[in-house]
C-alpha cells in the first residue's frame, strides 16, 4: 500500500514472492562465501554482516528472473505514484544484510538523486525499519520524528534513497535484500 509519509511517498506491502523463493535466495547467499563489507566498521551494520555480490544480479543470481518478475510490478506501482511521466527503472546496486540477534543499522541514507529509490525485501525473520522525518522544523515543533515499519518475511518497502532510515535491534536472526535504483 502506498502511503504519504513526511514529505514523500512510501510503499510497504507483502510481496508476491513465495517462501520457497525467499529461502532459495538465503541459501544462495550463504553458498557464495562473500566477504562482509561491514566488518571494518565503515558501514552502518552493527552485530551483523553485509554482503555485496561481485556482479549484477541478472548475471549471477540463478533466481533473479523470478525476483524481477515478482518485484517489478511493485516497483512500477511506486514509480507511477511519483507522477514523473514515462519512466525506466535502473538498478544501481544491491546487497544482503544478515542481522545477528541484537543486530541493527545506524541512521543512514543511500546517496542518489530525486528519483533514486531504496527497496528492502524481508527474506527471513522480521524487524523494524525506522524512518527519520527529514523535516527539521517539524521535528523541532514536536512532531513525531521516527516512524516504525515492521518488515516481515516476504514484505517489501520502497522509499526514496535520500530518506534517512535505521533499524531497531533485532529480536532474532533476520535476513534482508536491499536494492538501490533510479526511476527515470
Amino acid at each position: 500500500m502506498i502511503s504519504h509519509l513526511f514529505t514523500t511517498d512510501l510503499l510497504h506491502a507483502p510481496s508476491n514472492i513465495s517462501p520457497d523463493l525467499l529461502d532459495s535466495i538465503v541459501s544462495w547467499v550463504d553458498s557464495q562465501n562473500m566477504t562482509d563489507v561491514a566488518a571494518d566498521g565503515s558501514r552502518a551494520t552493527i552485530k551483523g554482516q553485509q554482503y555485496e555480490p561481485k556482479g549484477w544480479p541478472w548475471q549471477i543470481m540463478p533466481m533473479w528472473n523470478e525476483i524481477h518478475t515478482s518485484l517489478g510490478p511493485t516497483v512500477n506501482t511506486w514509480a507511477t505514484n511519483l507522477d514523473i511521466g514515462t519512466y525506466k527503472v535502473k538498478i544501481t546496486g544491491y546487497w544482503f544484510v544478515w542481522y545477528d540477534e541484537g543486530g541493527y543499522q545506524e541512521p543512514h541514507l543511500h546517496p542518489g538523486n530525486q528519483s533514486g529509490f531504496t527497496l528492502i525485501l524481508g527474506l527471513k525473520g522480521g524487524g523494524d525499519v525506522l524512518l527519520h522525518d527529514p523535516r527539521g522544523a517539524a521535528v523541532k515543533a514536536g512532531f513525531k520524528s521516527i516512524h516504525k515499519i515492521t518488515v516481515n518475511q516476504g514484505d517489501v518497502v520502497i522509499m526514496p534513497s535520500w530518506l534517512i532510515h535505521s533499524s531497531a535491534p533485532s529480536d532474532n536472526q533476520r535476513r534482508i535484500m536491499v536494492i538501490d535504483g533510479t526511476v527515470e
